[in-house]
């Protein structure tokens, strides 16, 4: 299943979008930090020399870094992120936060996450996680699913049918998408002057020029332009799922020919709620 989401992010729309709704989060410049206290009471002394002790270990870490892997969350259904602890003169501080590959772990019948190697095998025997050394990103996680909801995985259909249709587009446009070169030859024409006909009208792929026998006809036929439209109909189709399940709209990702206003503000504040609930 893991080699299965990867695969879906060679799609282009899936990257823009995952990107799209990513960088909302991670260009907002007004993340922030305090000491933790009850509500309306000063923090303690001990809240507070916490606080400075973990603003410095931050100081050390790619914090971007970190909270792009959070936000990968919604897309693979959890995050495991390991915390590496660096022993200090009285006291043990946060050296790195490293976000870890989701396969590499289960959730037992218990719903406690465990270690099953780095191939994430089903035969691997699991091994409960040490306390204090891991901590979990679950996107919409339950009871009954503590994996969380994998948006990528809801892609899985509109990126097969898309990549079905882009290759039969493909042969469509290779193959009717140069005008064909219909040749009449005349009624009396012999078999051996068809085919010199022939030859000289195949020849026309290359410098537009053939001489024909007097009374022949030539006629340049193209694909309709309502084929080529339902191709990119189709296409277009699954562009726009992607863009609805991952970013729950269609219009910050792509323009869809002329869209009123209304509908571009409304398209807008539905991934600035979605961004809201990334932070």
């Amino acid at each position: 299943e893991a080699a299965i989401l990867a695969d879906l992010l060679a799609d282009d729309q899936v990257t823009t979008a995952i990107l799209s709704r990513k960088n909302r989060v991670l260009n907002c410049p007004h993340f922030a930090f305090r000491p933790g206290a009850p509500d309306g009471e000063p923090a303690t002394p001990q809240a507070n020399s916490l606080y400075r002790r973990f603003m410095r270990d931050l100081e050390r870490v790619n914090l971007r870094s970190i909270v792009s892997a959070i936000l990968d969350a919604p897309f693979y259904g959890f995050i495991p992120l390991e915390i590496l602890w660096g022993r200090g003169t009285d006291w043990w501080h946060i050296v790195d936060v490293v976000a870890r590959p989701f396969h590499w772990f289960r959730f037992d019948n218990s719903n406690n996450p465990v270690f099953v190697g780095v191939y994430g095998g089903l035969a691997a025997e699991p091994v409960p996680l040490p306390v204090g050394k891991f901590v979990l990103v679950q996107h919409q996680g339950t009871y009954d699913n503590p994996y969380g909801l994998r948006l990528l995985s809801r892609c899985l259909w509109p990126v097969s049918f898309k990549r079905g249709g882009m290759a039969f587009y493909a042969k469509f446009v290779e193959r009717h998408g140069m005008p064909w070169v219909v040749g009449e030859a005349p009624i009396k024409a012999e078999k051996h002057e068809k085919r010199a006909m022939a030859n000289d009208l195949a020849r026309m792929v290359q410098d537009a020029v053939a001489v024909i026998p007097h009374g022949a006809k030539v006629e340049m036929v193209s694909a309709s332009q309502s084929q080529n439209a339902l191709h990119e109909s189709y296409l277009s189709r699954q562009d726009r799922a992607i863009s609805k399940v991952l970013m729950g709209q269609t219009l910050t990702v792509e323009m869809e020919g002329k869209n009123s206003q209304a509908a571009a503000k409304t398209h807008k504040d539905v991934a600035d709620d979605l961004a809201d609930s990334d932070k």
